[in-house]
């Protein structure tokens, strides 16, 4: 029977090693250990914010969102395909005759894949239009790669001045064109 005795005495000092006693708060409870493997977690997820701080952040230039491992390695055209803007290469003036067609072919490089011609401000002169030489002609603007011209005979002289505008993919490039209307 002593044994007993002596086995629960055992268990009861065990117990009483880890006892915490907040006097302040009359509460009693036991101390327990936190686990090893949540100290890892810890460490682990603090080390991989300071590796995602460091790759954004710290180790490129600032001007654009950095994501991916290869981003240093990619040209701007791979990082963001379809939003390079074209750029318009048709000349700024252009001289028309009343009673006599004329046209100014409209260019433009670049961009991703076909281009959309429209006309964003001013007005074009009487009987001059956005069309399509092609084989579809269309007065506002057809998606093609090439043909698109202010088309048409003028019929009253004067200035105007029209803004087009090229679409491409994602981009756009705007470019103000002189027209001069005279009597012929």
């Amino acid at each position: 029977m002593s044994q007993a005795a002596t086995h629960d005495h055992t268990e009861q000092h065990a117990h009483d090693e880890h006892l915490e006693v907040w006097p302040d708060a009359g509460i009693t409870e036991t101390a327990k250990p936190l686990p090893w493997w949540l100290l890892l977690v810890a460490i682990g997820f603090t080390l991989g914010m300071l590796n995602a701080y460091w790759n954004q952040f710290v180790e490129h230039a600032v001007e654009y969102p950095k994501f991916g491992a290869g981003y240093l390695h990619l040209t701007e055209e791979q990082q963001y395909p379809g939003k390079i803007n074209p750029t318009i290469t048709t000349q700024g003036t252009v001289t028309f005759f009343t009673g006599k067609e004329g046209a100014l072919m409209l260019e433009a490089s670049g961009g991703r894949g076909g281009k959309l011609w429209s006309i964003s401000e001013g007005e074009l002169p009487p009987g001059v239009v956005l069309r399509d030489t092609g084989e579809s002609a269309s007065p506002e603007g057809a998606a093609t790669t090439s043909g698109m011209a202010l088309i048409g005979t003028p019929a009253k002289a004067g200035d105007y001045t029209v803004t087009v505008r090229c679409d491409s993919g994602m981009g756009y490039a705007v470019k103000q064109i002189m027209i001069t209307v005279e009597d012929k």
